[in-house]
């Protein structure tokens, strides 16, 4: 498998919020569309790149506010 490839709510908190605790988070997150996943059947999936991605745009749409 890649190794930009996330699956599975526990990896996608690990990567995303530094611990597999958050996996509930990740839900909530996913629920309301803020964070780029996709499915693969029941289980959430995440590239790194993609959300490494998003994590940049954010910081830039805060930085010029």
């Amino acid at each position: 498998m890649n190794d930009n490839f996330v699956r599975g709510a526990k990896a996608i908190a690990t990567f995303y919020y530094g611990d597999a605790k958050h996996a509930r988070r990740v839900f909530h997150v996913v629920d309301k569309g803020r964070l780029p996943v996709f499915r693969e059947g029941a289980v959430i999936c995440a590239r790194k790149s993609t959300m490494v991605a998003h994590i940049k745009a954010q910081e830039a749409a805060n930085l010029a506010a």
